[in-house]
C-alpha cells in the first residue's frame, strides 16, 4: 500500500518560485547551467579518451573466408 501524496508539490513549488527574488532565480539557473555543461564536459571528455583508446590499437585484420 502507498501512502498518498501529502503535499502538494507542484502548487507548492509554484508558489515558492512566484515569491522568489530574481537574485535566487538567476543563481538557480546558473547553478542548472553550470550542471549542465559539466556533464556534457564529462561526456565529451569520455568520448574522446573512448577514440584515442581505439586510435592507439593496432587495426583488426579480417581474415579471409
Amino acid at each position: 500500500m502507498t501512502a498518498p501524496d501529502s503535499l502538494p508539490l507542484h502548487a507548492l513549488a509554484e508558489n515558492n518560485l512566484a515569491a522568489a527574488s530574481p537574485d535566487l532565480l538567476r543563481a538557480m539557473v546558473k547553478t542548472f547551467a553550470d550542471a549542465l555543461m559539466s556533464a556534457e564536459a564529462d561526456a565529451l571528455q569520455r568520448r574522446i579518451r573512448a577514440g584515442q583508446r581505439r586510435e592507439s590499437q593496432p587495426p583488426q585484420r579480417l581474415s579471409p573466408t
